[in-house]
């Protein structure tokens, strides 16, 4: 491969795409993928996706494939093909990293020689984590530094639009419904919107479907996210590009933070510090939909935190709630439960609401 004129990735799914960016960090560049869906597809990372026949018959003399599929007895007969065609080719090995039947890149950092993420609070963090003895711990440990590279295609969104559209969007259970409802009165539309923290397709895809003008993807394991709207950056990132939005949006995300889980640094404060931040990237007229585990304080070490009359109050300085959305009461639930997760609506304290528009449209 070491005159390579045009380099094709065979298979546009997710094998194929981190191919792609595996290429790309090491400084190559493919000039397109190759799928027998390519009439549906079209584009992959802003690259042509190609039928069989445009590559392997008439430009033969110009290729190199790296077949990026995950079943074994396809690539066989990929391989073949190319084989009895003349196109050099070789087999990626993004295939024997991925992991399962979520296909998610295994992470580097969990074959390096980093240690994992401390099973039990160390002891000399153990004040900050626990206030001082005033937060009870349970023990709940993941190890989820991934860098799985969560790939949402173009094709993903238009199902996710479609499915809002006649109310069978479930990613959050019976949650979803707080968001609808609050899309009633808080309007997104032609509004820029942060998305803290993604775990899959969800956040973003309910900005953009309410019209957002531009949605900006914060996280620590940047997603891949096929939409023309979506802009994906890490925090140092964010911080470069002096972006202020109209909107934010939270969910399920901030409890995380300072834990390790996902190989974000020791911090007994991670999450007080990610809400300032929040409010330091939002216009003084803009708003945040925001949630997070609620119920009788509690650590659940290292998942996540559980937010209560202490430390609930530390995490909403600086905010003012404008309105809470709840398809269920925290009152009353055992010590850990975190499924509770009331949908608030916060703005800055001692800032004008004069940002957040009343949604006239008709779901």
């Amino acid at each position: 491969m070491n005159h390579i004129k045009q380099l094709y990735i065979w298979g546009a799914g997710h094998c194929g795409v981190l191919a792609a960016l595996d290429l790309e960090h090491n400084g190559l560049k493919a000039a397109g993928f190759i799928d027998t869906n390519a009439d549906t597809i079209k584009t992959r990372l802003g690259l042509p996706v190609l039928a069989p026949a445009d590559v392997i018959e008439n430009n033969n003399s110009r290729a190199n494939v790296i077949i990026a599929v995950q079943n074994e007895r396809a690539a066989a007969d990929i391989a073949q093909k190319l084989e009895s065609c003349g196109v050099e080719f070789t087999m990626s090995d993004i295939v024997s990293k991925t992991a399962g039947s979520n296909s998610y890149y295994t992470n580097p950092k969990r074959n390096s020689k980093e240690p994992p993420p401390p099973s039990t609070i160390p002891e000399s963090l153990k004040d900050g984590f626990t206030m001082n003895g005033q937060i009870p711990v349970l023990y709940w440990y993941l190890d989820e530094r991934n860098d799985s590279r969560i790939h949402n295609t173009a094709e993903d969104y238009e199902r996710a639009f479609e499915r809002m559209n006649n109310r069978t969007f479930r990613y959050y259970g019976e949650d979803i419904n707080s968001f609808y409802a609050a899309f009633e009165k808080y309007s997104l539309k032609e509004k820029s919107v942060i998305v803290w923290g993604l775990a899959g397709l969800n956040c973003e895809a309910m900005a953009i479907w309410q019209g957002a003008k531009h949605v900006y993807v914060v996280d620590y394991n940047k997603p891949v996210c096929e939409h023309g709207k979506i802009t994906v950056m890490n925090h140092g990132e964010l911080v470069k590009s002096g972006i202020r939005a109209d909107a934010a949006i939270s969910f399920s995300s901030f409890e995380h933070d300072g834990l390790g889980r996902y190989g974000d640094t020791l911090n007994p404060n991670g999450d007080l510090e990610a809400m300032a931040a929040a409010r330091d990237f939002l216009k003084d007229d803009g708003f945040m939909l925001f949630g997070v585990p609620q119920g009788e304080d509690c650590l659940v070490w290292n998942a996540h935190r559980i937010y209560g009359e202490k430390r609930l109050p530390l995490l909403l300085e600086g905010w003012d709630t404008d309105a809470v959305f709840e398809q269920e009461s925290p009152v009353g639930h055992p010590r850990g439960t975190y499924h509770v997760q009331p949908l608030m609506v916060l703005c800055k304290s001692n800032s004008p609401r004069l940002n957040y528009g009343v949604n006239d449209d008709k779901f």
